[in-house]
């Protein structure tokens, strides 16, 4: 799961909005809790994790050429 992923410029693991945004999800999509009777859990992300990896490494990049840190 990306939530687990670490980021090789910080470090850290991926900020969860950085998650959300690349995927096309809203905050409330993705913390709204599912109905018990269903168990639905919202829409299923436009692209799979690995891609949406590439493309917030790519972001992290761009942004960091952006502020003349690499």
């Amino acid at each position: 799961m990306l939530q687990k992923e670490i980021c090789s410029f910080t470090q850290k693991p991926f900020p969860m909005r950085m998650i959300l945004k690349v995927v096309g999800y809203s905050s409330s999509t993705w913390y709204e809790k599912p109905l018990q009777r269903t168990g639905k859990r919202g829409r299923k992300p436009n692209i799979p994790d690995d891609e949406a990896l590439e493309l917030i490494k790519m972001e992290i990049k761009q942004s960091k050429r952006r502020q003349g840190c690499v």
